[in-house]
């Protein structure tokens, strides 16, 4: 066979990485099932399968045996996104396949079959067994079953089930309530034109051989949509003589699957000659001659007369019923409309009475996040009703911080250049941190508004002799506990803000990435570095910052240093600053240290008058 033109043959630098960073994607019964496909559908030899340590191996067997590696890697992807495996994966791969390539129809079929299987429940899944023991050899029994691809495979392997027969499957899914899995069934049909087989008639079988099983539980009912491409022709379909259906009508008696199929497999009548079944939720119009009989005989004027009468009757109690309503709605909207009087009249003469008489503390307290190495925005309040405010912090804090009262109209962000950093890092196929301050990986950095940039230069001065990638993982402030579970307990990463990947291929490589930093706040930087690769990052920034010099020059502003752990700003009764006139105050906490840089939580309690 010739190399179809594609992408693959002069970029397969780029091709292998992606499929090696498949591993940690792929769970092993995702692996089983790939092997499954290859094996039945591309007629690869287990032993050679048996070989096949990842999805590059796959990928370097299918190719020997298509002699195409287009073809061999659109299996591949399709594989892979039937399979619903890392999208971002699925989706750099695309780029180097032609696109218009089918699947072929025996590998589209067990793809298609072992997507259902996965998705079962439990109970369902065990259910299927049950009714597939029957049919099976009597040398299977349930526990020698060791997984569910392991049942397919014995399925398809004794002809229980083909890829042009197989009606079992939609009636048992049926029977269950899981039809919701036609969906896939009947993909596959349109794709290889084919008709969708007749199946109804067996529901009453397996309904007498096998009860009822486990129906599907709303949890069951969901599955990713992942298609193949193209719309399936003829040209890419094989051609299977025996036409086999799963399990025999002879009451669980095992016979053998071509027997079975050969007394209950028919072929679908025409659309045209099928008998139409009458609802049973249709009610026939009733004979002419009684229609005929409603409009005679000496009752119709009595009984028009007693129709008139009752829908009098019903429009009085009606019209009495609305007049109550709108009675009762007034009246309630009196009463509302009195409270509101009431209330408004109450605060503003209560209010009064406390302007001038003893002041009464009401405050409110609350936990903010401050940080031992930024000058960071708290809040911003009105401040007319504000007596004073009380800054605390934990008593082992490392560092002198500075808390800070000014009005919202003179406070600014201005974009600051960070220098460079150097950070050179040693894979150890652990999660670790990158963050602009290496000294902890619990020091982020904090910018004071949105379009911060983080810029990374990263030199790869060794790679691993086999192919591996590189990962960096932007989290903000949130979701800080998702990122000390990756790097304390060394979990897969979860709800990060972005994520980068690249697969080197030679050393001194350099790979050049920013991360764009959306809001304000507090920002951490996770990697993955697996063994055997060094790097030596260089790390610039551009972050929006409050500059303290900036803010000490200010005419209206108050500050506090800590006495302790606390420490106060008068508001109300300050005799140099009157903020009376300000519509919006901002409070700012500002700290600067070279050994110290982690986020703590500290207290804000406000004191009204």
């Amino acid at each position: 066979m010739e190399e179809a033109p594609s992408l693959v043959s002069s970029r397969a630098k780029e091709v292998i990485p992606l499929l090696a960073s498949c591993r940690d994607a792929m769970t092993p019964t995702d692996m089983d099932t790939i092997k499954l496909v290859v094996k039945l559908g591309a007629g690869i030899s287990q032993e050679n399968l048996d070989k096949a340590a990842d999805l590059h191996d796959i990928y370097n067997l299918l190719e020997r045996k298509t002699g195409c590696s287009s073809a061999a890697l659109n299996i591949v992807v399709q594989m892979l996104e039937r399979l619903d495996v890392d999208q971002q994966i699925v989706e750099a791969l695309k780029e180097h396949v032609n696109q218009d390539e089918i699947i072929d129809q025996k590998m589209d079929f067990i793809l298609t079959i072992s997507c259902v299987f996965c998705q079962l429940g439990q109970g369902q899944y065990n259910s299927f067994k049950n009714m597939a023991i029957e049919v099976l050899s009597t040398r299977h029994k349930s526990s020698t079953i060791t997984s569910r691809v392991h049942l397919l495979q014995l399925l398809l392997e004794q002809n229980c089930i083909s890829p042009t027969s197989f009606p079992h499957l939609f009636a048992w899914l049926k029977l269950i309530g899981c039809q919701i899995y036609h969906k896939k069934l009947k993909e596959y049909c349109t794709r290889h034109n084919l008709s969708e087989p007749e199946w109804e008639h067996l529901i009453p079988l397996l309904k007498k051989n096998f009860g009822s099983p486990i129906p599907c539980s709303d949890s069951d009912l969901s599955y990713s949509d992942a298609t193949s491409r193209g719309s399936g022709g003829s040209g890419h379909s094989q051609t299977y003589q025996k036409q086999l259906t799963p399990f025999s009508d002879s009451g669980g008696d095992n016979v053998p699957c071509d027997e079975a199929t050969k007394t209950s497999h028919r072929e679908p009548e025409p659309i045209a000659k099928r008998p139409q079944k009458k609802s049973q939720n249709i009610i026939p119009p009733p004979p002419e001659n009684t229609v005929k009989s409603l409009n005679n005989g000496p009752q119709t004027d009595e009984r028009r007369h007693l129709i008139n009468k009752k829908k009098t009757t019903l429009w009085e109690k009606m019209k009495r019923s609305w007049i109550c309503r709108c009675c009762i709605f007034f009246l309630v909207l009196i009463v509302a409309l009195v409270g509101a009087a009431a209330t408004v009249l109450g605060i503003h003469f209560f209010g009064q009475s406390n302007s001038t008489g003893t002041n009464r503390t009401q405050n409110v307290s609350y936990t903010v996040p401050l940080g031992e190495n930024a000058t960071m925005l708290i809040n911003h309040y009105d401040p007319s009703n504000i007596s004073h405010i009380v800054f605390t912090v934990p008593e082992d804090t490392q560092t002198l911080i500075t808390f800070y009262a000014a009005p919202c109209s003179s406070v600014r962000a201005t974009n600051t250049s960070f220098p460079d950093r150097r950070n050179t890092r040693v894979g150890s196929g652990e999660y670790i941190s990158l963050n602009y301050y290496s000294l902890g990986y619990y020091f982020p950095v904090y910018t004071a508004d949105k379009g911060a940039l983080l810029f990374y230069f990263i030199n790869f001065t060794q790679i691993p002799n086999f192919s591996s990638c590189f990962h960096a993982y932007l989290y903000n402030y949130s979701n800080f506990d998702a990122y000390t579970d990756a790097l304390s307990n060394q979990n897969k990463p979860s709800r990060f803000v972005q994520e980068i990947l690249h697969c080197p291929t030679s050393t001194n490589e350099v790979f050049v990435f920013t991360f764009v930093l959306d809001s304000d706040g507090f920002y951490y930087i996770a990697a993955y570095l697996p063994v055997g690769m060094t790097i030596d990052a260089k790390i610039s920034a551009e972050i929006p910052t409050y500059n303290r010099t900036y803010l000490d020059t200010l005419p209206s502003l108050l500050s506090c240093q800590l006495d302790g752990d606390t420490c106060l700003l008068e508001i109300r009764n300050n005799n140099e600053i009157n903020f009376s006139g300000h519509h919006h105050l901002c409070l700012l906490a500002s700290s600067s240290s070279d050994t110290h840089g982690e986020v703590i939580n500290g207290t804000v309690t406000i004191y009204y008058y």
